[in-house]
């Protein structure tokens, strides 16, 4: 019976050579031919039409690679042709996508593997790289309100004279929360970008790029970690 198997995820991912090989050797296993498509960011679009020719391929920062889409093909015995298509990159809305044709049998065996093969290649960094910016900002304006709360503790009897005092305070702790939050979204977009990208290839010079930036991750990581526990636990203590 023929059928069809589809999927769309938007989880980062981090593919090695042997990934991208793995999944053409899934691929071959059924269709008769297997191409793919790389697209770098050079705007050039190179198609490697052997699995191995990929992972020779240097990978240098100027021309790094994007998005691999793999193309197959197989005629059946009713000489209809099959055709399956896997996709490692952003594709409209999706990062990585597979659409497989073929009989059942095959396709499901096919389907597992490489769906396998994405959840084994998700980082443990996937939610920073892919949360919703307008989420950061809540939680970060959240985080400031609470702050200010901390630090601008009302008195046990406020008085005519401090009240004012206290309302210009206040409006301008609040400013300057808004502007902090505001920076600070920016600023993780850029970082995100860079250290937290939604698709990396451990291929050729990719690796040095992948282990510098594991490194630069970890860093920036437990440093906001420490940062923030700092701050809520100095908060009280202050006058």
């Amino acid at each position: 019976m023929q059928v069809k198997a589809e999927y769309a995820g938007k989880h980062a991912f981090v593919a090695t050579a042997e990934d991208v090989e793995g999944i053409w050797s899934t691929l071959g296993s059924y269709y008769e031919k297997v191409e793919a498509e790389v697209t770098c960011s050079d705007g050039i679009h190179r198609k490697f039409t052997r699995k191995e020719e990929i992972s020779k391929y240097t990978n240098p920062k100027r021309s790094e690679i994007k998005t691999v889409q793999f193309t197959a093909i197989r005629r059946n015995d009713d000489k209809d042709i099959e055709v399956g298509t896997v996709t490692l990159g952003k594709k409209f809305y999706n990062i990585l996508s597979l659409s497989l044709h073929g009989e059942e049998e095959s396709i499901t065996t096919i389907n597992t593997k490489i769906r396998d093969t994405f959840e084994g290649i998700k980082p443990w960094y996937s939610l920073l790289a892919t949360v919703d910016l307008g989420f950061v900002l809540l939680v970060l304006g959240m985080l400031g309100f609470g702050f200010i709360s901390l630090i601008n503790k009302p008195p046990a009897k406020a008085t005519a004279s401090t009240s004012p005092q206290m309302a210009i305070a206040i409006i301008s702790a609040l400013t300057a929360i808004i502007a902090f939050v505001a920076l600070v979204a920016w600023i993780f977009a850029k970082v995100r970008e860079k250290i937290f990208p939604v698709t990396a290839f451990k291929i050729g010079q990719g690796i040095k790029r992948h282990e510098l930036n594991e490194n630069i991750r970890w860093v920036v990581v437990v440093g906001l970690i420490v940062g923030i526990a700092s701050a809520f636990i100095s908060a009280p203590l202050l006058p």
